[in-house]
């Protein structure tokens, strides 16, 4: 019994280290995709014969990577093979290996300096897509790189702190694409009514 014991250790040890690297302050950092040049589009609705971009974020928040970052080690699931993709890094990016659709990437950006983008929102990759047949639903989904460096068992984004340039494990972001969004109700209010509360 003890020894079965024993060799259960390394699994409950391995699974604390990732249950210890997934708990995150609640405005974590995270990698995302997402169907706009500003982030905000997370689902949309694509024909075939129609080309579409993907872009892939790092969301920069009250964490270690808040400040800025150097790098990133991720993978994209959700994008077909059978379409004809282009992905192109980061204008910003020094190094790129790898490929975010299939099987992993490592994304560099200049040293010395912090990336931080535009208001913590950092452009890794952008993915240009177009199918020859209709496109069923799906959500692409950030994940681990299939051969992650360091053994790290998440998503990772590189900090800024040389020599060390520290990892830190970031929430792993989706989108829908060809799936139900949600509809948005807007309910317009006349100034009669807005005025009406103050009186």
């Amino acid at each position: 019994m003890q020894n079965s014991l024993w060799h259960r250790q390394p699994l409950r040890l391995a699974a604390m280290l990732c249950l210890g690297v997934v708990a995150l302050p609640a405005s974590a950092s995270s990698i995302r995709p997402a169907f706009s040049a500003d982030g905000l589009v997370n689902c949309t609705t694509v024909p075939p014969f129609v080309w579409f971009t993907t872009y892939i974020f790092a969301d920069l928040y009250d964490d270690a990577a808040a400040s800025g970052v150097t790098g990133a080690e991720f993978r994209l699931d959700g994008i077909d093979p059978a379409w004809f993709n282009t992905v192109t890094p980061s204008p910003d990016a020094v190094l790129s290996l790898g490929n975010p659709i299939a099987g992993g990437c490592n994304i560099a950006f200049s040293v010395p300096g912090c990336h931080s983008g535009v208001n913590g929102l950092l452009l890794l990759y952008t993915i240009q897509s177009l199918a020859l047949a209709p496109i069923t639903p799906r959500t692409l989904q950030v994940g681990i790189h299939v051969t992650p460096s360091c053994g790290f068992c998440c998503v990772v984004l590189t900090l800024c702190d040389a020599p060390a340039f520290s990892k830190v494990c970031v929430l792993s972001g989706q989108a829908q694409l060809n799936g139900n969004c949600p509809t948005v109700s807007t309910h317009t209010t006349s100034w009669s009514q807005i005025k009406s509360l103050y009186d």
